[in-house]
């Protein structure tokens, strides 16, 4: 008997002490059972969910270990690229380190091609430094660049060099079934295409900055895997009706719904309906309107009122006018069929809609917490953006990290550690320094777990990898830092950054693999694509209408 499990870097203490007790063969029993544990300490990222990287490497101790020396997904010139970069790498744990690959045959010559046919860089480093806003700089030059403005210059330059490598005419390697596809030298290539590029952020307040800008610059862009459409601005403005339908007859909220998406008035008629002396018919129609909604409801159920919503205030078209409406749209009826769902279709009074719209926003409900996350609002080829915790196990043409640099071990709700003699301990001590060595192990569980989210980042690309430089205060413990400085480690002078970074890929060996680009200041002007990924829409010819008759009985 063969028992696979997948994944074990992400175990605890208590799954492996059940599995070990079922599964583990021991000198008595359990003897014909053979337990195949595969994991990627590399990867162990998952500590806030419990995952516990020391049990993993307890676990791998005592048993037969065998590594996979060949990576079946990135092209020969990124993994060298990256052994390079990250050899001798130690993520955490002396027992987690950086471990060469090579290419598999395929893959090995295999590259991303510009417009004409040469090979393009496989690493892409982009330094924000030389020009940004600076802070409290001395006459020898040092200090460091202000994090709002490296982080604004970054969030511009990832969509600008989208944009460029959209518009470049760039050839990305493809199978012969591929829409597009043409030979190039023998092999077969298709064009770039913005579905083909990810974006990973380490944390969500960099995706929707740069969705908004791809958008505005002509590429089609979505956040995936990330926030719960329970506190989308979608979910407030169910809100906003389910309170109104709860007591109808109250103005303020009835004014409040006039004014949402669900209303099709507008601040002039909410202004007008609160002086004094005015016709208060205007608002009686609309309290009325809210009454029979709210019926519908109670008699009917959630589908039955969106239903009645897309005709009676053409709520669809209404949504997709304002700025975001295919986002918007899309949570709308996202969260209307979770509701249906959660009241399975049974008529329901307002009340009991709204609790249960704020349990799925505070999960204390019994959602699928996957079931909850916002869908994407695009069937157009997209730039897909993710935090890194999202990224894990999967793989992109092309993946840009504009935060890497930003990725540094900071406490939050306690400091966990790892003791060897007692296991997985919380210290809870209002100041650290009161237990020295607590704080010390749970600062090195921080930096560990911070250096393997950035592993995650830097092995999601097929093809080409583009990294984020900028010389913030806390970029220097970042753990890219020592990967793209070496030894000599981080100037003190921003302005110095540029020419390490460019001495780096030469001591390396890498020139021919990396370029190395320096970041424009925030507010720079950046191009708007001159095609687009969308599908082109295209007019039907419209014939002549003419009326037709019904002759046949109606059906009941």
């Amino acid at each position: 008997r063969v028992v696979l499990v997948d994944e074990f870097q992400d175990t605890d203490p208590v799954q492996w002490a059940i599995l070990s007790s079922i599964y583990a063969p021991d000198d008595q029993h359990r003897a014909g059972t053979l337990l195949v544990l595969v994991g990627d300490p590399k990867q162990a990222i998952y500590a806030f969910r419990g995952g516990d990287i020391h049990t993993y490497l307890a676990a791998a101790r005592g048993a037969e270990r065998r590594t996979l020396p060949v990576n079946w997904r990135s092209d020969g010139a990124l993994l060298d690229t990256l052994n390079r970069l990250c050899a001798g790498w130690e993520l955490g744990d002396q027992e987690i380190r950086y471990l060469p690959v090579r290419p598999s045959p395929q893959h090995e010559h295999r590259r991303l091609l510009d417009a004409d046919g040469r090979p393009v860089p496989a690493l892409d480093v982009r330094c924000a430094a030389r020009g940004l806003e600076q802070t409290h700089p001395t006459k020898a030059g040092k200090s460091n660049v202000a994090a709002d403005p490296a982080r604004w210059a970054c969030i511009d330059d990832v969509v600008r060099t989208i944009v460029e490598m959209l518009d470049s005419g760039w050839q990305i390697p493809c199978g012969d079934d591929e829409p597009g596809a043409v030979d190039v030298d023998g092999a077969r290539t298709r064009p770039l295409r913005a579905g083909d590029i990810a974006v990973l952020v380490h944390a969500n307040r960099w995706a929707a900055p740069i969705q908004r800008s791809l958008v505005r610059c002509g590429v089609p862009a979505v956040v995936t895997g990330g926030s719960s459409v329970a506190e989308s601005p979608a979910a407030n403005q169910w809100r906003i009706l389910l309170d109104a339908l709860a007591r109808p007859s109250e103005p303020t909220r009835a004014r409040a719904v006039a004014l949402s998406w669900f209303g099709d008035r507008d601040a002039t008629w909410v202004a007008a309906s609160t002086m004094d002396g005015t016709d208060d018919q205007r608002l009686a129609d609309l309290q009325s309107r809210l009454e029979s909604w709210s019926a519908l409801l109670r008699n009917q159920g959630v589908s039955a009122l969106t239903s009645v919503l897309r005709s009676d205030v053409s709520l669809v078209a209404s949504v997709l006018s304002l700025p975001g409406g295919e986002r918007n749209l899309t949570d709308l009826e996202h969260l209307a069929e979770l509701l249906h769902g959660a009241t399975a279709g049974r008529p329901v009074g307002p009340e009991s809609v709204r609790s249960l719209l704020d349990e799925m926003s505070t999960g204390a409900g019994d959602d699928d917490p996957e079931a909850i996350k916002r869908r994407i609002d695009t069937d157009a080829p997209a730039v897909r953006i993710m935090t890194l915790h999202a990224a894990k196990g999967l793989e992109f043409p092309v993946v840009c990290c504009p935060s890497l640099w930003n990725v540094t071990a900071s406490h939050r709700d306690g400091r966990l550690y790892h003791d060897e003699h007692r296991g997985r301990l919380l210290d809870v001590s209002k100041d650290p320094k009161t237990i020295p060595v607590a704080d010390a192990a749970a600062k090195a569980e921080l930096t560990g777990q911070a250096q393997r989210l950035t592993y995650v980042g830097l092995t999601r690309a097929v093809h080409r990898l583009v990294l984020w430089w900028a010389a913030g205060s806390s970029a220097k413990s970042s753990p890219v830092a020592p990967l793209l400085f070496g030894d000599d480690g981080v100037s003190d002078v921003p302005d110095e950054h540029f020419g390490q970074l460019c001495a780096r890929v030469d001591a390396i060996g890498a020139a021919d693999a990396v370029s190395v680009a320096e970041v424009q200041p925030h507010g720079q002007r950046i191009p708007t694509r001159s095609t687009s990924d969308a599908p082109a829409h295209v007019q039907a010819a419209v014939a002549d209408l003419s009326v037709a008759a019904l002759t046949r009985p109606l059906e009941r």
